[in-house]
């Protein structure tokens, strides 16, 4: 106020058309207030557009640099599954390798007890086995009548006692074949759960390619690859910033080599920057408005110092 009333130009001419000093300054100012007042609207909107416009852009922004972190720790974890499933599957390949030979050895050792238990008893009457062979010797003994009756006990004697130990042996052949199998079957089911296509080992090999990204399903993922580019968000557009849909996050391997993780860096670092113009040019019509706003609130209190010095005449 001090300001319009020190320079005291309008003052000093010669008024108009028969008014007073007074009236033909307040006339000026008052006229001077309602385009500074028209001024200051218009600039205030411009300014509180520039300002929500500023604040849009760094919600946006965080919204990236969230997701930024998101995707850093997520692919932190997927490269830390790849190892630990690196690991197991080498463990699970030697399991595999030791299941394969256990099989070998189950079923050679099988082969062979089978083949003891054969010498015994063989069903074939051109190829006799033991048990069968001391059931005829001792057929022919009791026939032989030019030997001495206690020679033929005794010499029976000793053959049967032979003969118990062999029916001993025969009598365990059922069980012991049959844990054999089922330890053979046992071994089997564990080598085709773990080492053949629908085991463990498989499963393990696809999961290390999906996060590889060497893993190759379906036409899917060349398709989903071109939507990422195509969902690319750019600040000089006029609907930026974008929305959560504009920039929909599909779940590619290698994670740090992926489409969408290249589009929200750089969505992010441009973000960044468009943030930066649109915070300076808030600044700058804020400055400008709050200069206005100056202006009016000064003729304002120089109308109403001059209205109240006029009066009290």
């Amino acid at each position: 106020m001090a300001k319009f009333l020190n320079n005291n130009d309008c003052c000093t001419k010669k008024p108009g058309n028969g008014d007073s000093e007074d009236k033909d300054c307040l006339e000026k100012w008052e006229e001077q207030l309602k385009v500074v007042c028209n001024e200051f609207s218009i600039k205030s909107a411009v300014t509180q557009e520039s300002k929500a416009a500023y604040e849009n852009s760094q919600a946006w922004e965080a919204k990236l640099e969230n997701w930024k972190k998101i995707i850093e720790e997520s692919d932190k974890k997927a490269k830390e599954i790849i190892r630990v499933l690196g690991f197991f599957l080498a463990q699970i390949k030697t399991v595999c390798k030791n299941a394969e030979c256990t099989n070998m050895t189950l079923e050679l050792l099988f082969c062979l007890v089978k083949s003891i238990y054969d010498c015994f008893v063989t069903y074939n009457e051109d190829n006799k086995g033991l048990k069968e062979q001391i059931e005829d010797l001792k057929k022919l003994l009791k026939c032989l009548t030019n030997v001495q009756n206690d020679v033929k006990a005794e010499v029976l004697k000793c053959i049967e006692a032979y003969e118990e130990k062999i029916i001993v042996v025969c009598e365990t052949q059922d069980a012991t074949l049959n844990k054999l199998l089922e330890t053979l079957k046992c071994a089997q089911l564990l080598f085709a759960a773990i080492c053949t296509k629908n085991g463990i080992k498989y499963k393990i090999e696809v999961m290390e390619k999906v996060f590889n990204g060497t893993f190759e399903s379906s036409e899917e993922s060349s398709e989903k690859g071109t939507e990422l580019v195509e969902g690319h968000c750019d600040p000089a557009d006029e609907n930026y910033p974008c929305t959560d849909k504009d920039i929909g996050c599909e779940g590619l391997f290698p994670i740090d080599q992926n489409p969408y993780t290249t589009k929200i860096s750089e969505d992010y670092a441009a973000a960044d920057v468009r943030t930066k113009e649109l915070e300076d040019l808030w600044i700058y019509n804020k400055k400008v408005s709050d200069q206005i706003l100056s202006r009016k609130n000064s003729l304002k209190e120089a109308i109403d110092a001059t209205k109240a010095a006029k009066s009290g005449k």
